[in-house]
């Protein structure tokens, strides 16, 4: 336990002003508009540029019938199968690892090709992911939710910005925020 007070005072010590603050609430918010969405049972959450991310798994008991559909680049999403095999953890029948070089590759067709479907009550996550992109691949994200959501969907959407080290995040519960 010393060890990670230490490192908790370092990391901050060393930090830009109020990295700290967003690196914990970026996590703790998603996971509120993750939960949200489950209780309200929506029909699928797709988590754009996954990583490590674990809300499948935490929250394996509230999942029920809701689709999610984790997408990253194949490298990541192999170390993280791994890691799942490895650490003999079960994934989720409705958990589909969704492997995309969103760069170079269609989101809408290795959507659909991974059983995605069109017009339904969507989370769409996109946690810390836009400042890896280039702006084709934003766009074609964009694009992509827009097709895909339906009439309640959310969107929870963080962005840093490095000249104000702070944290934007935006939920939009109707697609007319796309049409604008």
């Amino acid at each position: 336990m010393l060890h990670v007070a230490l490192s908790r005072r370092l990391y901050r010590a060393l930090s830009p002003k109020r990295i700290y603050e967003y690196v914990i609430a970026r996590p703790k918010y998603v996971d509120a508009v993750f939960k949200k969405a489950l209780a309200e049972q929506f029909d699928q959450i797709l988590i754009f540029g996954a990583g490590f991310d674990t809300r499948g798994l935490r929250f394996k008991d509230a999942v029920q019938d809701t689709r999610l559909f984790e997408l990253d680049a194949p490298p990541i999403q192999e170390a993280k199968l791994s890691q799942y095999q490895d650490r003999h953890l079960a994934v989720l029948s409705n958990l589909v690892f969704v492997a995309i070089d969103s760069d170079r590759e269609s989101v809408c067709f290795r959507l659909n090709e991974s059983g995605s479907r069109k017009a339904r009550r969507g989370l769409f996550a996109i946690d810390g992911l836009l400042k890896y992109l280039q702006p084709e691949s934003v766009d074609a994200a964009f694009r992509t939710i827009q097709e895909y959501a339906a009439s309640q969907s959310w969107v929870t959407l963080t962005v840093f910005t490095h000249r104000y080290c702070e944290l934007r995040t935006s939920i939009t519960k109707n697609r007319k925020f796309w049409q604008q």
